[in-house]
């Protein structure tokens, strides 16, 4: 299994000037040949469930899978811009409704995968008080420095955690003090680098860090369900290898819930044979 982690526009920009040719090809991959190749295009706060069911996935099938890990919408706009995918796992509906409104995935291919949770961390020594999830709360004392959300231009775990902010009507009061990231994984890092009080993150993307602590699981009334979606795109219509249903199988369910996804009013699809 191979993985490319995807640049940001700034860097890519850096990286054509220092005439890094390897990196930017990352974005404008060769026209594949290859069908027992595998193109998967996956949001950062899948990764850890990623990796793990194609790594299960190619023990058991004569394929090979290459993931792109990026931002969701970051990946949306690569598959807009050319960037040859098989498959996409959005971690919302509005970048899949986005391509498949400019016919670059499989309607009839799209599934949710999994929900999560939005939680509230904070490094490990952190003193900080709780929050109370209250139009009334002074939110502002929770806050000395900064705190690191993703960027709710195209990350949807900060359209998520924007629309809890706007819920409580804090987002005005605090919007000078947040730090906007590129993914979920970067806001994780933030935080256990201590370089912000606190952030907000998937429940699954806390887990993975031991530099971290979850404070709080925030209501789920105050922001829209999140699920993560996964579709196929015209070229995975061409591959002789298929990758979608084995995400969706019922034996790879434990891997969701290990990673601290949710399953619940998930439908679980089982008539994958491999």
């Amino acid at each position: 299994m191979r993985i490319i982690y995807s640049l940001s526009s700034k860097m890519a920009v850096l990286c054509i000037i220092a005439g890094l040719v390897v990196a930017t090809s990352c974005l404008n991959p060769q026209k594949k040949q290859d069908q027992s190749l595998i193109t998967l295009f996956a949001a950062s706060g899948s990764r850890l469930v990623a990796d793990e069911i194609c790594q299960r996935f190619e023990q058991e099938q004569p394929c090979a899978v290459q993931i792109n890990y990026a931002s969701t919408g970051t990946l949306a706009r690569q598959i807009e811009g050319g960037s040859e995918a098989d498959l996409f796992i959005s971690a919302n509906k509005h970048w899949i409704d986005y391509l498949l409104g400019k016919n670059l995935l499989n309607k009839n291919s799209i599934r949710v995968l999994a929900g999560n949770r939005l939680v509230v961390i904070a490094p490990n020594k952190s003193p900080m008080p709780a929050l109370d999830f209250d139009t009334v709360f002074d939110i502002l004392s929770t806050i000395n420095h900064h705190i690191a959300i993703g960027d709710p231009a195209y990350v949807p775990v900060g359209q998520y955690t924007k629309m809890v902010f706007d819920t409580l009507g804090w987002y005005e009061k605090i919007k000078d003090r947040i730090v906007k990231t590129r993914d979920v994984t970067a806001a994780l890092h933030l935080v256990e680098l201590g370089e912000c009080d606190w952030g907000i993150v998937y429940k699954s993307e806390a887990m993975k860090s031991s530099k971290v602590k979850i404070m709080q699981e925030i209501p789920e009334h105050l922001h829209a369900p999140i699920r993560f979606y996964i579709a196929e795109t015209g070229e995975q219509q061409k591959q002789k290898c298929k990758l979608a249903p084995y995400f969706l199988h019922q034996s790879v369910q434990n891997i969701y819930t290990k990673y601290g996804f949710t399953l619940r009013d998930i439908l679980i699809y089982s008539g994958y044979a491999p």
